[in-house]
């Protein structure tokens, strides 16, 4: 088991998890090492150093070992729900404007991601002019929106908020 994983978390990203869920989030803080090896090597990856901004989940870059690359996302185990939401999401936008899913382990939380290039900043675009960012967030969200079935199961914006001002 990898310790040294503990060693590259982000101060900030352990103080929002312990502070988030206490103690069973410093047990899965301190599982974490035992997760990311059980996915290395079910899936045949290596997970790299996660990146510097975590808040919420554990995310990481990965390589394949035919050298192709992906990103790793582990959220916590008590907020399974919003992750399956997610997952049910990305399967259902399929690519169009979003990474692709390309795995999923609801056991552990962890969905395996297309690894996109970023391209161009939006702050270094726009510098300060709010109402351009505006017209350019609008329209990446309007190429991705689509109608969901009408059996969709997918949370209403209505609860989502509901869900925010409880917490």
């Amino acid at each position: 088991m990898n310790r040294a994983i503990l060693a590259d978390l982000p101060q900030k990203f352990t103080e929002v998890i312990l502070g988030a869920f206490r103690e069973e989030g410093g047990r899965w803080i301190d599982d974490l090492p035992k997760i990311i090896d059980e996915i290395e090597r079910n899936w045949s990856l290596k997970i790299e150093k996660p990146f510097p901004n975590l808040s919420y989940h554990y995310v990481a870059p990965c390589v394949f070992r035919n050298g192709g690359e992906a990103v790793i996302k582990i959220g916590f185990p008590g907020e399974r729900t919003t992750t399956v939401n997610e997952v049910k999401m990305l399967e259902f936008l399929d690519g169009e404007g979003v990474c692709k899913l390309l795995r999923f382990d609801e056991n552990r939380s962890a969905l395996l991601l297309e690894k996109m290039t970023p391209g161009e900043n939006l702050k270094e675009i726009c510098g300060k002019d709010d109402a351009k960012v505006v017209r350019i967030a609008i329209k990446v969200m309007s190429d991705f929106w689509r109608e969901p079935p009408e059996t969709s199961e997918f949370p209403m914006l209505e609860q989502w908020f509901d869900g925010l001002r409880q917490a």
